[in-house]
């Protein structure tokens, strides 16, 4: 694929037709725990392809290009992420998806700060988001065998930041328990 740099790529992150056209033939590094300059630009394909409900290539026809399988897509009151896998489980990604409707714009308003379970204070709208989804993505998260790595755009990355603390939380009670 080529890459789209047209101004409606840019600005309708819906409306993108090229997906990981610059790549060159470098994957994922999966087993790497610090920055990588190649897997932030994946990630942010992911947070760009969530997106992605126009004419052209399907979510899941993008995927399959470069060797990915969409195994899930949640929307629950307007906030959306995929969950990506390879096809042998040796990686999987959650991407979220950022303000795209009247419900989401709200959530952006809704300031107010709470106290967040962790310690500190959290946004009350982002918040809510998150956990939301998190009651329909926790279970299907339970049954990822590889790496998980957690994206978003926008109101997207502040999901994908509370969900992977609601993520590490269930995995140090489950080790708790086991």
């Amino acid at each position: 694929m080529e890459f789209d740099r047209s101004w409606d790529a840019l600005l309708n992150l819906g409306a993108g037709r090229s997906y990981f056209a610059l790549s060159d033939g470098r994957p994922f590094a999966i087993d790497s725990v610090d920055y990588h300059a190649v897997n932030a630009w994946w990630l942010a394909e992911m947070s760009r392809l969530v997106y992605r409900d126009g004419d052209g290539p399907s979510r899941s026809e993008v995927l399959s290009m470069v060797g990915l399988d969409e195994t899930a897509f949640y929307d629950v009151r307007g906030t959306q992420c995929m969950l990506v896998e390879s096809p042998g489980g040796e990686l999987a990604v959650l991407a979220f998806r950022g303000s795209s409707t009247l419900e989401d714009w709200l959530r952006n308003l809704n300031v107010s700060l709470e106290d967040w379970p962790g310690g500190g204070r959290v946004h009350e709208g982002f918040r809510e988001a998150a956990d939301e989804v998190w009651q329909k993505v926790a279970a299907r998260l339970a049954s990822v065998t590889g790496p998980l790595f957690i994206t978003g755009h926008s109101l997207g990355g502040a999901l994908a930041r509370s969900v992977s603390y609601w993520n590490v939380l269930t995995m140090e009670t489950d080790h708790d328990e086991g």
